[in-house]
């Protein structure tokens, strides 16, 4: 029996295969054809978007016995060892708890001598935080920046690679910043950016040190950007749990207006923690508030129960929510509706979210005595000619759909 970890198993060996990230395909790709594959490079994100994958793909692209090329063959000896972490030039290293004098002193060590069997020799630093990055401690999750700034006395949770378990571990000491003073730049109400007082950012007049900056002067901002598989998901539990809700604060600046008007919000009941939590780190660079539990009454007559949440920023970025609302919100009520817009975007990403929400599979015999398993959505509060688009939808993928009316419900 293989009792390989599933995210091992599927893990992309080749830039085709990597998902939802079409703008570091091209790039490298680019870089490769016009030999250009500089001497190091830098992938940020989020948990699970593919940084270390990426690296790793980066390495076989280079030394491959079939290669260099685009495509890794994924079977020779040098692909293996790449891809299980077990090559001798290629070396990964935890930046997280690798960072005395020592650890650096064997890095320099190990790129002075040339390669035993690869082409080209490879550190790939994992775990590399900035300021921002919140790390779980003993009273919650704190920027790191925050930690460091004011010498907190906290226990980390740490990983444990000899017993290869989590557990907490004091902080024991502390790097030197040099004593430069840190910047707080506010753009607009919608974000904050902290940087040193030479950090070279790009204004109208070319590019600036933070500290010749002045209030009111316009600078260039990367945009957080929603990849096509978060936008499906966004769709896809629009139609289940999670509601848009509309803004209560005035925008200002670039997106005074209606743009900015409207962020996410999602609950889920105890059963359904973990998928909320899911939900939670496929959304991680959008959300504003962490999940957390509170204690809930439908009515005066129920019992307590406790309910999972947490809720995006409202970002210009977002300004596509804004957009679909009015597919997906009945008028100025909190009701939901369904519009032949909102289902012209649909694709199977999106149905399955919408199954994680409100879906659920039953057996039913036939008159035959055959047993069938049946996908059942429940889709209570929509009218009638809604769920007709929604059997449209599937009809034109040649699945049968029937609509029932259910027991005290609409259908």
């Amino acid at each position: 029996m293989d009792t390989t970890i599933l995210a091992l198993k599927y893990r992309p060996q080749k830039l085709a295969d990597l998902i939802g990230q079409e703008g570091v395909v091209e790039t490298l790709t680019n870089a490769y054809n016009g030999n250009k594959l500089y001497q190091s490079f830098i992938f940020a994100g989020n948990f699970g978007t593919g940084k270390t994958s990426t690296a790793r793909i980066l390495a076989a692209m280079e030394n491959c016995e079939e290669g260099p090329t685009l495509e890794p063959c994924g079977k020779c000896k040098q692909c293996r060892e790449i891809f299980a972490g077990e090559s001798s030039d290629i070396r990964e290293v935890n930046a997280a708890s690798s960072n005395g004098i020592e650890d650096v002193r064997n890095i320099a060590d190990f790129v002075s001598s040339p390669p035993l069997q690869a082409r080209v020799k490879y550190v790939i630093l994992d775990e590399c935080l900035d300021y921002a990055s919140r790390i779980n401690t003993d009273q919650g999750l704190i920027e790191i920046g925050k930690i460091v700034n004011s010498k907190k006395q906290l226990n980390v949770l740490s990983y444990n690679e000899e017993k290869c378990v989590a557990e907490w571990k004091p902080i024991t000491g502390w790097f030197k910043n040099g004593g430069k003073d840190i910047y707080r730049l506010k753009f607009d109400h919608r974000g904050v950016l902290l940087a040193s007082s030479n950090h070279l950012v790009s204004t109208k007049s070319g590019y600036k040190a933070v500290s010749e900056l002045n209030v009111g002067d316009s600078v260039m901002r990367l945009a957080r950007k929603i990849s096509p598989q978060q936008w499906q998901m966004i769709l896809g539990t629009t139609l289940g749990d999670n509601c848009i809700c509309k803004n209560k604060s005035t925008c200002v600046g670039f997106w005074k207006g209606s743009r900015c008007g409207h962020r996410l919000g999602y609950v889920h009941g105890e059963k359904q923690k973990d998928y909320l939590f899911y939900k939670y780190y496929c959304l991680r660079n959008f959300v504003k508030t962490e999940p957390k539990s509170h204690l809930h009454k439908y009515d005066k007559d129920s019992n307590e129960t406790t309910l999972y949440t947490f809720r995006t920023i409202v970002d210009g970025t977002f300004s596509s929510l804004s957009e679909i609302a009015p597919y997906v919100v009945r008028g100025n009520k909190k009701s939901k509706t369904i519009t032949k817009e909102l289902v012209d975007q649909l694709d199977w990403i999106a149905i399955a979210f919408w199954y994680g929400d409100d879906g659920s599979c039953n057996s039913h015999p036939t008159k035959d005595g055959v047993i069938r398993n049946c996908i059942q959505f429940h889709t209570q509060g929509f009218t009638y000619e809604e769920n007709c688009l929604l059997q449209e939808w599937f009809k034109k993928r040649d699945i049968h759909v029937d609509i029932k009316k259910a027991k005290d419900s609409p259908y």
